[in-house]
This record gives C-alpha cells, structure tokens and sequence, in this order.
C-alpha cells in the first residue's frame, strides 16, 4: 500500500469513529430516560423514598454551608494573646462546639436553603 491508501484508511476509520460516537450519544440520549427508571427499580425507590432522601441531603448540605459559615465567622473574631494559651485542644474544643452550633442553627432556624437545594435537586432527578 502507498502512503494515499493509508491515509484513506485513517480518515475513513475516524470518520467510522465519529459517526460510530454520534450513534451513541443518540442511543444513551434515548435511554436516558429508562436508565433511571431501570435505577429507581433496582434501587427499590418509590417517588416518595426519593422526596425523602432528597429531603435529608439538602438538609445535610445545609447543615455543612452553616457550618463553613460558622467556621469563617470565627477566623475573623481575634485570638486573645494573654499568657494562658489553649492551643490545640481548645482549636479541637473550639471546631467541635462551632459544628454543635452549625447543627442546632440548620435544625431549628430556617434558613430557606434546604428548600432550596430541594427544589433544585428535584428538578434534576
């Protein structure tokens, strides 16, 4: 074979490739759809299941920006430089009563976040 047969061979083959691709993004396009209802069955989720648990992660994930919140707020409240340091026990103390702190304000204030995240998430599930 001369050097034009086999550049013939290469631009066919990735024309094969690209058309082989394009056929398959359709396919997983079209299936889609049954690929998440083959998941739910598998899963064993009922629609209610589902609200459920999508409940309890945006909960969670509000949970965890309060926490980041709370944990940026107190970087920016000043160390007292006196004689008596705590160091890493009270840093530890300290993380461990800011993430009680984060916990009890996602639960008992409402922050509107959770709704949020929920009807997002919902909308892409």
């Amino acid at each position: 074979m001369d050097i034009h047969a086999y550049s013939q061979l290469g631009i066919q083959s990735r024309q094969d490739a690209l058309l082989k691709n394009a056929r398959n993004q359709q396919d997983n396009s079209e299936s889609d759809e049954k690929f998440g209802m083959k998941l739910e069955q598998k899963l064993g989720y009922t629609p209610e299941e589902k609200d459920k648990r999508l409940k309890e992660l945006a909960g969670s994930m509000e949970g965890m920006f309060v926490n980041l919140l709370v944990k940026e707020m107190r970087k920016t409240v000043p160390k007292d430089a006196g004689l008596i340091n705590g160091g890493q026990a009270e840093e530890i103390w300290q993380q461990q009563l800011d993430s009680r702190y984060s916990d009890l304000l996602a639960q008992n204030h409402n922050l509107g976040l959770e709704e949020a995240i929920y009807e997002q998430m919902s909308a892409k599930v």
